[in-house]
């Protein structure tokens, strides 16, 4: 029988918890990785090989593992880098392989793996289209994992890529990255920078009727250390 998960996070600031623990955030990414990768229209279809075919069977059952680790058996996320590690040197051209690699870093970060997810996440955008809908998404991940890194130069590194994310225009995720660089400042103590990267981000939705989840959350973190 699978043991549950006892993995600890980091208690200064759960970076990679906030964006990985949260079932609909989860959804979200498979909804997306089959918008982009299933129905994304001719190109995709023109390229459905018998290899690509193999690569969708083996991402779903990456995923059921994935479902099961969040259930709480840590036997999933091993099980999830030995699949994928095996996926990709069979099918590494495949559209599917970037996003394998992805879903193997998350499975890293749970093994407590931290350098070898951040390495891996990396190769995984190499490999994704800036274009796809995905990308920077990855991207601000990619931050997450290097802001919980141990090693002071990676952290710093992962300030400035969520940094530059926030202020990319062309990001349709910015606003997840601007909630994240500011929590980031707050948790480590930071208000004085922290604070203001949320006021601003609240401030660029005055006004609109729909609100982004990242403006919400950036409202009900302000409320609590007021």
């Amino acid at each position: 029988m699978a043991r549950k998960n006892t993995t600890k996070t980091n208690p200064l600031f759960h970076t990679i918890t906030f964006l990985l623990n949260g079932i609909d955030n989860y959804i979200w990414i498979i909804l997306f990785v089959v918008i982009a990768l299933g129905g994304a229209g001719k190109w995709y279809r023109m390229r459905m090989t018998n290899q690509e075919q193999l690569a969708q069977r083996v991402y779903t059952e990456a995923l059921d593992e994935f479902q099961r680790g969040l259930a709480g058996y840590d036997a999933a996320w091993p099980n999830i880098v030995r699949l994928v590690d095996v996926a990709y040197e069979r099918h590494a051209s495949s559209t599917v392989a970037p996003y394998l690699l992805a879903l193997k870093a998350d499975a890293l970060v749970r093994e407590d793996k931290q350098d070898e997810a951040i390495n891996t996440m990396s190769t995984a955008l190499e490999k994704i289209p800036t274009t796809s809908p995905l990308y920077f998404l990855y991207k601000t991940k990619q931050a997450l994992m290097m802001l919980d890194s141990k090693q002071e130069q990676i952290k710093q590194n992962g300030i400035n890529v969520l940094r530059k994310l926030a202020q990319n225009n062309d990001n349709t995720n910015n606003d997840m990255a601007r909630f994240y660089l500011g929590s980031y400042y707050i948790a480590i103590g930071d208000k004085k920078t922290g604070e203001p990267l949320l006021v601003s981000l609240m401030e660029s939705q005055e006004g609109q009727e729909s609100k982004s989840p990242w403006v919400e959350k950036a409202e009900q973190l302000l409320q609590t250390i007021s």
